[in-house]
């Protein structure tokens, strides 16, 4: 299984809450990036800033709700942001029980995807690997 897992984090480190530039932004790229992922690709969310209601629960995929992990990560007030974000892909790993075969494909929720062709290009070359 391929999974497409789309990194957010609603409320930055330096204290930036929830602007509408920023929300916008993640709305309009999180909804294209999906328009872009081939039907048998599996979406997850992972936004780092606690278990709540957001405007991330609203998304789909194919007609089906995008699975979103909500972790506590950014609260740990790591130096840098990839830190975070690997800690959030760990815990997607774990609460989803993605197996060590399975694919990641890993984006950041405010950019967005423009063609499928990466997708496609990455399932190609995983069919021909796992051949």
């Amino acid at each position: 299984m391929i999974y497409v897992i789309i990194t957010a984090s609603i409320f930055n480190r330096f204290g930036l809450i929830d602007d509408t530039r920023r929300k916008e932004r993640y709305l309009t790229a999180i909804r294209d990036t999906l328009l872009e992922v081939p039907s048998f690709m599996t979406p997850i969310i992972v936004e780092n800033n606690g278990k709540r209601p957001t405007y991330l629960d609203d998304f789909e995929h194919f007609g089906k709700p995008v699975q979103v992990v909500y972790t506590n990560n950014n609260e740990l007030r790591y130096q840098n942001k990839f830190t975070i974000e690997m800690k959030d892909i760990r815990d997607v790993i774990r609460i989803c029980n993605i197996k060590a075969a399975d694919m990641i494909i890993k984006i950041t929720g405010r950019y967005r995807m423009i063609s499928p062709s990466f997708f496609v290009e990455v399932d190609r070359k995983s069919t021909r690997l796992n051949s």
